[in-house]
């Protein structure tokens, strides 16, 4: 049995000191058993669904919930919302209602719950942090990196300064050929999802960078005249996440 279920032989409640039932504890028992040997996921995991299930069924006898077939909906959107009063990240939301879908789901199918509750409960949102911004001295760092006149380092300056001026996904960046710049009107034409083109500018630091690598790096490295792609690696190939 797993320490997290056993560690709750008793749950402080709105009705003061309340047991945990059999009604309840046993259901919980019976499924972390079946992923355990009927399913033979790690001990890792069952220990992952015993600590998510263990908290739930903590809040179910604080509410004197009388066995797992009075799960409601509106029961079990009410835990959801105590988990974010606690302060957890949506991710822990998002596990907890993964274990709770597999409980429910196990109950429905030996009798011995109600109808899944789960997929009746809208989905938290997923919380989406922004991006951490560089200071303009660390972009500066950066794009100072590549020193020398050697082609790799010709080749990664250009990629900093198009990307900095851009804003291009490495994707994008990796997918541009010699074809997409313009340099007269200051243009690259990208490539994006689903074919999508878009044309972006870019500046004079840019420039003069893609013009040095594409005069004196890229045809120390790209000797095949098929090559299409602007950024190429050291074997002249194009030049990919992997290199």
């Amino acid at each position: 049995m797993s320490a997290s279920v056993a560690a709750l032989p008793r749950v402080r409640g709105p009705r003061a000191s309340v047991p945990v039932t059999a009604a309840l504890r046993g259901p919980v028992e019976a499924f972390l058993d079946e992923l355990r040997t009927g399913r033979r996921l790690s001990p890792r995991t069952v220990d992952a669904y015993a600590h998510d299930l263990g908290d739930y069924l903590g809040f179910a006898v604080r509410y004197a919930l009388g066995d797992w077939r009075e799960a409601s909906p509106t029961f079990v959107d009410g835990y959801f919302a105590s988990l974010l009063e606690r302060g957890r990240s949506g991710a822990t939301v998002a596990r907890r209602r993964s274990a709770l879908r597999g409980f429910h789901g196990y109950l429905a199918r030996q009798g011995t719950g109600a109808p899944d509750p789960i997929g009746q409960v809208p989905a938290p949102r997923r919380e989406h942090k922004l991006p951490h911004a560089l200071a303009r001295e660390d972009v500066e760092r950066l794009l100072a990196q590549p020193k020398g006149e050697a082609p790799l380092a010709l080749r990664d300056r250009a990629m900093l300064e198009l990307a900095y001026a851009s804003g291009l996904r490495v994707s994008e960046l990796l997918g541009i050929e010699t074809a997409h710049l313009a340099f007269a009107q200051h243009t690259v034409t990208v490539i994006g999802k689903r074919d999508k083109q878009r044309l972006i500018p870019f500046g004079r630091p840019a420039e003069r960078a893609l013009k040095a690598w594409l005069a004196r790096g890229r045809p120390a490295l790209a000797r095949d005249g098929r090559v299409r792609a602007v950024f190429v690696n050291a074997r002249g190939g194009r030049l990919s996440r992997m290199g």
